[in-house]
């Protein structure tokens, strides 16, 4: 496969809390696949301003975000209403 397909990162999901997408990147972590959240830092420094203003984004590698979501769409987390659809990950 090459190199930078490998490296290529999508947002699979949305989250308004911090907390939320640490939630949900556990669960993807768990399951043995590398999540990133590139926002988290500005989401950190934004919290005590502007609570629930910053966007923070769930992003997997491009031939991890099938299975991620995947597991984002089994119980419980198909509450969540700022979780994409499998269809749609944004690149």
């Amino acid at each position: 496969m090459d190199g930078k397909k490998n490296k290529e990162l999508i947002t699979i999901g949305r989250f308004n809390r911090l907390m939320d997408a640490y939630l949900i990147a556990s669960r993807i972590e768990s399951e043995g696949i590398e999540c990133f959240l590139p926002d988290e830092s500005l989401a950190r420094s934004l919290h005590n301003h502007f609570i629930g203003s910053s966007e923070v984004r769930l992003q997997v590698r491009r031939e991890d975000a099938t299975r991620a979501l995947r597991i984002l769409n089994k119980e419980p987390f198909d509450s969540f209403d700022n979780v994409l659809s499998g269809s749609d990950p944004e690149i």
